[in-house]
């Protein structure tokens, strides 16, 4: 994956929670970046568990070493990342170059990139790039693993989870100080568990939250107007309904897209018989 731009960074994701085994690697690798990973991140201690009823029930991750997961922002993690790659002298990073085709026997892969634009229609050409080492990081539709089934026996399954979720946002709180506040406590994971479908806020640096909502793709396809919205929130997250509010409640969960969740494996081909 590519971005486009270091402003190009508020994408639908959901945010990372990295734990002490994530940082300890990322240290073992570059500890400056782990180091200004660290400055970015929120410590979160331990889930906090809503009921139905706003019931509060704080469970820790580790209550005696104090080990704790951390909450970071894919977008400012990206620029970090992003920052860290162009500033490399062996890296060279390229933006909207788009990967067609794979010729993993000639090591050559072909990419189109725009060229000029005629009127309102983009024109793109293409160009080719030899290779040593192919690394294939572009997603759950990957083009790169599609090119290596040509020319590798290999098994792939890929099977959609009932499932998809939304992101929402929970807004800072009052300013107290001079400075916004958290709503509600920023050293938790919050969750919503509710059978079938759950909520889930992780804290932002901003003091606000980004709450994501899982739930059954037939469940999400009944909430289709904002009353509907609105009266389902009231009866399954109350508390949370408060605390996001209902006019940007609406708007994020009629405005943001919805995310698939899919389930992808590969193996290698059993060998033919002889």
């Amino acid at each position: 994956m590519c971005m486009s731009s270091k402003t190009n960074v508020a994408q639908r994701s959901i945010n990372l929670a990295i734990s002490s085994r994530g940082i300890a690697a990322l240290h073992a690798v570059d500890p400056e970046m782990a180091t200004l990973f660290l400055d970015t991140a929120i410590p979160m201690r331990g889930r906090m568990i809503h009921d139905e009823s706003g019931k509060l029930d704080s469970q820790l991750y580790d209550p005696h070493g104090g080990q704790c997961i951390n909450s970071v922002e894919r977008g400012i993690l990206n620029e970090q990342l992003l920052d860290k790659a162009t500033a490399h002298p062996f890296i060279t990073v390229f933006f909207q170059h788009k990967l067609v085709i794979v010729d993993f026997h000639a090591r050559v892969a072909t990419f189109s990139i725009p060229q000029s634009t005629d009127g309102d229609t983009p024109v793109r050409t293409q160009i080719n790039a030899s290779f040593d080492l192919c690394i294939g990081a572009d997603g759950s539709y990957s083009n790169v693993r599609r090119q290596m089934m040509r020319v590798v026996r290999m098994d792939y399954e890929q099977e959609y989870i009932p499932h998809e979720y939304i992101e929402l946002r929970m807004p800072p709180g009052p300013i107290v100080d001079g400075s916004p506040t958290f709503l509600i406590d920023p050293n938790h994971l919050h969750i919503w568990p509710r059978h079938s479908f759950m909520l889930i806020a992780l804290p932002n640096r901003d003091k606000s939250f980004t709450c994501t909502l899982f739930a059954p793709t037939q469940d999400l396809a009944q909430l289709k107007s904002p009353k509907v919205i609105l009266d389902w929130f009231r009866r399954h997250f109350p508390d949370a309904l408060r605390l996001i509010g209902e006019e940007l409640l609406v708007h994020d969960f009629t405005r943001n897209p919805r995310g698939s969740l899919i389930s992808i494996k590969v193996r290698t081909a059993s060998p033919t018989p002889p």
